[in-house]
Formats: structure tokens, sequence, C-alpha cells
């Protein structure tokens, strides 16, 4: 949550703001500065006259300039830094004025949709997963003991206090109260055999599939989701990404088993 506030959201703002200024930025196209920097570039409306129009062979269609009091050099200078500022003022408030706006939208579209029981939630599914039992987990048998016992009863719904089975709670945990969408699922990175490393890395990982009980051959039917953990995939195959960690960073490969029931 904190990261997502701090970090994350932020990270966001920061980089879509870079991109609208790069790409989205409309180019200063105004007509008084233009004409200021380059004398060979303008549109004369249909009620103006070009003064220094040259002198037409045909008498009759010809028209006298308009005599008019010209700027010297020092004066147009001026004007033209005087305008390019203006111009550039009245940018540069434009794009402020866009970014606030999108900013505020952004920050009402991203934080507008969190409901305030969501911290309530994500403790009690803390809690209820990871009790007092995981806390103390400290041996490979601990472990199993909690995934078996505990985790893997408390993903389904079982029976009541009274014994009732739990009917019309399919895809409910056994709070009875959540339900899953979706499935769980459980992502394994191990160890090649002959690592004399017990620190997980790159280096060291396996990626070899296997057949059911880490055999390279078995003569036992097993079903396809049990045969497909044991099978090596690839963060591309499963769609993840890096996992960092308290320990160390875990790439989003392995071995995968999905807890697929009521």
């Amino acid at each position: 949550f904190f990261s997502s506030i701090f970090l994350t959201q932020p990270l966001k703002i920061i980089s879509l703001a870079i991109f609208f200024a790069f790409f989205c930025r409309k180019p200063n196209d105004d007509k008084e500065a233009n004409e200021y920097l380059n004398d060979d570039q303008f549109t004369l409306d249909e009620d103006e006259e070009y003064l220094h129009s040259i002198k037409d062979k045909f008498l009759f269609i010809y028209r006298s300039p308009i005599r008019a009091n010209r700027l010297n050099q020092d004066e147009i200078i001026s004007a033209r830094d005087r305008r390019l500022k203006e111009v550039y003022m009245w940018s540069i408030l434009r794009e402020i004025f866009i970014y606030i706006c999108f900013l505020s939208l952004l920050c009402i579209v991203t934080y507008s949709n969190r409901h305030p029981n969501a911290f309530l939630q994500v403790n009690h599914l803390r809690k209820y997963f990871l009790n007092s039992d995981y806390k103390k987990i400290s041996t490979i048998n601990q472990y199993w003991n909690w995934l078996e016992n505990s985790f893997v009863e408390n993903i389904h719904a079982q029976q009541w206090y009274n014994g009732d089975a739990a009917r019309n709670l399919s895809g409910y945990i056994n709070d009875k109260s959540n339900r899953l969408i979706g499935w769980v699922t459980m992502r394994q990175l191990r160890l090649k055999s002959q690592s004399y490393q017990y620190d997980y890395s790159s280096s060291n990982e396996d990626k070899q599939s296997y057949q059911p009980g880490w055999s390279n051959e078995t003569i036992e039917t097993y079903s396809l989701s049990i045969t497909e953990s044991f099978q090596y995939q690839s963060s591309k195959d499963l769609d993840t990404y890096t996992y960092v960690g308290d320990h160390g960073s875990y790439p989003g490969s392995g071995y995968v088993y999905e807890f697929r029931g009521r």
C-alpha cells in the first residue's frame, strides 16, 4: 500500500508527464513571431498589402504602396524579443495548466477506487493464512505441516462448526465470506542437485523437467495437473515477473502447481 502511494504511482505520473512533454506538445507556431523572425515567410490577408512589392510593368493596375513609418533596427529587435517572451510565457502557462488538469484527473482515477475497507480485508487474509504456525516455521517439515494442514484446508470452504457440509459455497475460502477469483498457484524454485550452495541464485537454479517424484522416469500414472507441476516453465510461459524479496530476487520461472477444485 505505502509503496504504491510513495513509489509506484508517482513514477507513473512522472513518466506520463515526460511522455506528454516530449511527444504531445504543440510547437510554437505564432504568426506574429514568425514574421519577426523571418521576413520571407508570412501570409497577407485580403485587405493587406506588402509594402515592399516591386512596381509592376503594367501601370494601369499598379497601386502606389502605402507609406508607413518603419521601425529602426533597435526597435525591431526590442519588439521581437518582447513578443518572443510573451509567446514563451503563454506557452509555459498553457502547459502548466494542462499538466495540472492531467495530474488531477490521474490522481482522481487512481485513488478514488480505493475502498476504505481494503486495509481491513488485506489484514484479515494475512492473519488468516499466515497464522502463528507460519511464523514459527524454521524447518522443511514444519513448512509442509503448515502447507498441508493449514493453508490447503483454508483455501476451500470446509464443513461448518456443527459438521454440516458447506453447500453453495463453491469458490469460497474457509472463512465462508471471501471468494477466490481464479485459483491458488504455488511456484517452486529448485537448486541443482550437484550444487554445493544453499542460497538460491540464478546460476545454480535447476531448469530441468522431471516426472512426478522428481525422477527422470516413472511407471505410475498421475493426473495432468500433477504431471505438469514437475515441468519447468519460464517466466515468459507463465507471464510473470521477477519477485524481489527480503533475502534475494527470484525470477518468474519455476515449477508451478495450481490448487484447482470446488
